[in-house]
């Protein structure tokens, strides 16, 4: 492996919009996962993408969601909570990205639970979390500004 390869990131999505900001960017060696166009999050998804899914495995998975609560995390859509569930099965480190604006909301498809051993990402503070019934030990969780 030569030491300019070394140093590449690989990034795997279906998020025409991270494609978009990553595509061409130095040191980055992009994989667009194909699948069914949904408009509202511009992803690909479906089983089309589920299979694409099957030759990689992953060092970590950074993925978002629309809802967390005492519950989990969750997504608005069956296909994307079924794809995440997919990646995270291919990750040993996971974190997932929320802004404040999601605290206390619950979308229809829950996709893991506090139990799991996932990251948060957050602008939201650690008082806010425990309110909302979200006891998420410091070490899983991560402060964004």
């Amino acid at each position: 492996m030569s030491s300019d390869h070394a140093r590449e990131l690989v990034v795997v999505t279906n998020s025409l919009a991270i494609a978009t900001v990553l595509g061409g960017a130095a040191g980055v060696e992009l994989h667009v996962i194909g699948g069914t166009f949904l408009h509202r999050q511009a992803v690909l998804l479906g089983s089309e993408s589920l299979r694409a899914l099957d030759g990689w495995k992953f060092d970590a998975a950074v993925l978002g969601g629309e809802g967390m609560d005492a519950s989990g995390l969750s997504n608005s859509h069956a296909a994307i909570a079924t794809f995440q569930n997919a990646v995270i099965a291919r990750a040993p480190l996971v974190l997932f990205g929320l802004d404040a604006t999601k605290l206390g909301r619950s979308t229809p498809f829950p996709v893991t639970t506090w139990l799991d051993s996932f990251h948060l990402i957050s602008d939201a503070k650690a008082d806010e979390l425990s309110t909302a019934g979200i006891n998420l030990p410091a070490d899983r969780r991560h402060h964004a500004r």
